[in-house]
């Protein structure tokens, strides 16, 4: 890299860069790999149910049935169910030595929250295998620890701490309100460095060693393959996306928030029924830029633009490789360019939301202003740290989103029921509301709650029977910043089945929902 290029990005992104180039030793010491954020910043992304009259939902960390009394019953109920109500106080908390290996931050804890255990009309379906009982449940969490909690704020990612509140609290009040399928939740805390694959495997084979039920991971796992887990038979969740073709490997042991495929294919056809490619409104061609990390993913976009009636001659590809830190800054330079040269009016990207905010910076600088139209695989989420794109260069784009995400800043947009439930638990434990905390913070409660809808579906309380209990729920109504989903289908288990449009705006450089109505995917 010329010392030139590292003019155009911010010193966050020249140290991840340089954590790519750096020697083994040297990435170690500092424990700071440039997967972090991209997959950190892709937490959060999946969908809140589309409801139907008589329809069985999880809310609140209690089975709810919404009928046709209309929302205003569900609310109530969530709320009276999550807040506390008249539910008892819960006793002391509980914490013992975990017989597995010691993390980077110490020897992990075992807790056992107390809370009321066969709640009133509590039916305890038969269970088997491993890590359930007929009175509890044991989950691992894994808590993204970046070579200690300093590095973490360093980078936007809450301390191991704030992450553990998170879970603690929803943990709490599902205890409260009788547990998972009449059991109690034991969780037991590892620490995992995102930036170290020695330690990531390692941590999955402590997970292996204790035997749980289920582990649950808000993001440390992002960018590497999570098939450890389901090779040794654990359902893993994910609070990011997966591509279907990983579910369909891991199948039935992974679960996530989202899903890379329906994404993509979404923003190329629902832009193409917005009306973004004619040529009237001024569309003559489109400039792609990608990783080819997934080529499915690749392959899949193009199809997709064919089949919106674009002709070869009017995509403009660009292929960045698939780099472990950011792209090259040559080659952002060199996509620019050649998108320049050829016309391109219009921009889009393919798992690349990483280098989103030095592509932008260089387009500015060279004069280079296209209509973006994007997929949201990470770029809201990036859009306020120290990711952030050239609000000059990206004003007026649009983007598809899964998720909830800009609802927050936008005029007249109230929270969901789902994410009226998962405040009222954070509450409890003095934690701020989803719309003003982290946005991936309300991922514990959809994580959690996908786990609770699954088990008390499905045929027996077993490992192997979750993906079936979860297709038999459904839906599960999420909190921000998930959406909609439908998990009625055949190895659905990711969520990711509705989208919607948002825009960025240049005097709020920030996203708004622009058209609040979720579409289902396209098929």
């Amino acid at each position: 890299m010329r010392y030139d290029d590292r003019a155009v990005m911010k010193p966050f992104q020249e140290f991840r860069v340089w954590t790519g180039e750096s020697s083994g030793g040297e990435r170690s010491a500092t424990a700071v790999a440039a997967l972090v954020v991209l997959g950190l910043l892709a937490w959060l992304l999946v969908p809140v149910t589309h409801h139907t009259a008589n329809r069985s939902v999880v809310l609140g960390g209690a089975r709810q049935i919404q009928t046709s009394a209309g929302p205003d019953t569900t609310i109530t109920s969530a709320v009276s169910s999550v807040a506390g109500g008249t539910a008892t106080s819960p006793g002391p908390h509980t914490t013992v030595t975990s017989a597995v290996a010691s993390s980077s931050a110490g020897a992990p804890a075992t807790r056992a929250t107390a809370g009321t255990q066969g709640a009133i009309g509590c039916t305890s379906p038969p269970a088997g295998g491993q890590g359930v009982t007929n009175t509890q449940i044991k989950i691992i969490v894994m808590l993204i620890d970046i070579a200690g909690p300093a590095a973490n704020s360093v980078f936007g990612v809450a301390p191991p701490a704030d992450q553990q509140a998170a879970f603690d609290a929803v943990i709490d009040s599902i205890n409260l309100g009788g547990g998972i399928a009449c059991r109690k939740v034991v969780v037991q805390y590892l620490h995992v460095n995102p930036a170290d694959q020695n330690d990531q495997q390692s941590k999955c084979l402590d997970a292996a060693g204790a035997a749980p039920f289920a582990v649950i991971d808000p993001g440390a796992y992002s960018f590497t393959s999570p098939t450890c887990f389901a090779q040794h038979h654990i359902p893993y969740f994910g609070g990011f996306f997966l591509t279907t073709q990983q579910v369909h490997q891991g199948y039935p042991y992974l679960f996530s928030l989202a899903n890379y495929d329906h994404l993509y294919r979404d923003t190329v056809l629902g832009f193409r029924d917005r009306g973004a490619f004619d040529a009237a409104k001024g569309f003559k061609k489109l400039g792609f830029v990608y990783r080819d990390c997934h080529p499915e993913l690749v392959s899949q976009e193009l199809d997709a633009l064919h089949q919106a009636r674009l002709q070869d001659s009017q995509i403009v590809t660009y292929n960045l490789g698939c780099p472990s830190a950011f792209a090259n800054p040559s080659d952002i330079q060199q996509a620019i360019l050649k998108f320049k040269r050829s016309g391109v009016t219009h921009a889009t990207a393919v798992y690349a939301y990483g280098d989103l905010a030095n592509f932008t910076t260089v387009a500015e600088q060279q004069g280079f202003r296209p209509q973006y139209l994007l997929a949201d695989d990470g770029i809201i989420a990036i859009s306020y740290g120290n990711l952030r794109l050239n609000p000059s260069n990206i004003a007026n784009a649009l983007i598809v989103t899964e998720g909830r995400y800009a609802e927050e800043r936008t005029p007249g947009m109230r929270p969901t029921a789902g994410t009226v439930a998962c405040d009222g638990m954070r509450k409890a434990h003095g934690l701020r509301p989803t719309y003003q905390a982290d946005p991936e913070s309300g991922n514990a409660c959809n994580e959690l709650w996908m786990i609770k809808a699954a088990a008390e579906h499905a045929p027996a309380v077993r490992t192997d029977a979750l993906a079936a209990g979860l297709q038999r729920a459904k839906s599960v109504d999420f909190s921000y910043p998930s959406g909609p989903n439908d998990f009625n289908g055949r190895e659905v288990t990711t969520g990711g089945e509705f989208w919607r449009v948002a825009k960025y705006f240049a005097d709020c450089s920030c996203w708004r929902v622009v058209d609040p109505t979720f579409r289902p995917n396209y098929r």
